[in-house]
């Protein structure tokens, strides 16, 4: 298998660097094994999980006392029922299923149809950042409260709507740069829009419960949707109906939740536009240059080359099957660029061919393969990434026909 990698460019910019200081150069292609960098042990991967469970559980209390009152208590053993028989068997699957950590946003991505997988999957990050931000502002806002209320709090400062705005910020941005090593641009994005809520809530943090429990309620639903889906398609009879059921509660809990809280669909909104308007951007800048890392050609296809580089030409014609390995097809397409390019009988031609499974997947790896049809070489690509088929415009030596 022959290897030839491509030379990535570093950005100029200082801060640009600064920015992309621990990007990942070389990719290791999808058939690579995991890498053992920045990884961490599995003990505190499980505290940090469990500090995240439970501060949501010390907050289900306080949601509920707001919602219904005396019957909070009730309401809370019916939220910790639902966990442990529903919640618990879901999630369980979900790792199964995604044991690096995915979760649900991949399983329906693949379990969906190709369009249908990827605007769910875009409405759902929409969920996932609101959840993340608030859950961010939300226990700031919560931590200044604690502050402002502390004995030790200094009566000038005062407890105005001002004050709790500036130390809740303070926090904020304590946050972001605790978090800034390694993730530069993700948290600085996350710290700005941080901001804005603070500033939007007032820091109030009762005004912010409606937007958390919808993006936990949103993403609870989703991973019982695609739980649901696939133990239907496991061919298990009794599990997709009592998580179709679960998916009913938690679909309800959602849509009522946005209804009486509006501000949390406002803010997935909101993502879910700013997310489809940079995926057009990346998408047309993506699509104007060829992405790879490395190419792999194989020993047959490599054979081809070498053959055709003993002319004083390489001759390549982009070639789109339409009869599958009809050598027919061949043979005609062989004799039409021979007649319209003028090219001898003497010298070769090498059909290219780019295999495009999904073109909106940009993959680090383009493996080229070699096939013989009829006596016609075909190089083949697969997990091509570019914005087209080769042109004409190639160095000299190197005559591409479309």
């Amino acid at each position: 298998m022959s290897k030839l990698l491509v030379p990535s460019t570093r950005p100029q910019n200082r801060l640009t660097r600064w920015l992309l200081k621990h990007r990942i150069e070389q990719a290791p292609g999808p058939g690579a094994r995991e890498s053992e960098t920045g990884q961490h042990p599995r003990w505190q991967v499980v505290c940090l999980t469990g500090v995240d469970y439970f501060s949501t559980l010390g907050y289900i209390p306080g949601i509920a006392l707001a919602a219904p009152g005396v019957l909070s208590p009730i309401a809370t053993m019916r939220i910790v029922l639902l966990t442990l028989f529903g919640a618990l068997p879901m999630y369980r699957i979900v790792a199964r299923k995604s044991p690096h950590g995915q979760g649900s946003i991949v399983m329906l991505k693949e379990l969906l149809s190709f369009w249908k997988g990827k605007l769910f999957v875009l409405c759902l990050l929409g969920f996932v950042a609101t959840g993340w931000v608030v859950t961010i502002t939300l226990s700031a806002s919560d931590a200044t409260a604690h502050i402002v209320e502390n004995p030790f709090w200094p009566a000038s400062l005062g407890h105005s709507t001002g004050t709790l705005i500036i130390v809740t910020l303070v926090l904020v941005g304590l946050l972001g740069a605790v978090f800034l090593r390694g993730f530069q641009p993700l948290v600085l994005v996350y710290t700005l829009i941080s901001i804005v809520v603070v500033v939007v809530f007032a820091a109030d943090p009762t005004a912010q419960a409606g937007a958390y429990a919808t993006g936990v309620l949103a993403m609870m639903t989703s991973g019982s949707i695609a739980v649901t889906i696939a133990t239907r398609r496991m061919g298990k009879r009794v599990a997709p109906l009592v998580f179709g059921g679960i998916t009913l509660i938690f679909a309800y809990a959602t849509v009522a939740n946005i209804v009486d809280r509006p501000d949390g669909i406002t803010i997935a909104l909101l993502f879910f536009g700013a997310i489809i308007a940079v995926s057009l951007v990346s998408r047309v800048q993506r699509s104007l240059e060829l992405r790879q890392e490395r190419i792999d050609i194989d020993k047959t296809a490599q054979e081809f080359l070498n053959e055709a580089a003993r002319g004083t030409d390489i001759h390549i014609v982009a070639h789109r099957r339409r009869a599958g390995n009809d050598p027919a097809e061949y043979a005609r397409k062989e004799r039409e660029q021979r007649e319209d390019n003028h090219i001898p009988e003497d010298q070769p031609i090498l059909f290219l061919e780019m295999a495009v499974e999904d073109a909106s997947e940009f993959t680090d790896v383009l493996e080229v393969r070699g096939v013989e049809i009829g006596g016609h070489k075909v190089p083949r690509a697969a997990r091509y990434c570019g914005p087209q088929a080769p042109s004409s415009r190639t160095p000299s030596r190197r005559c591409c026909y479309i």
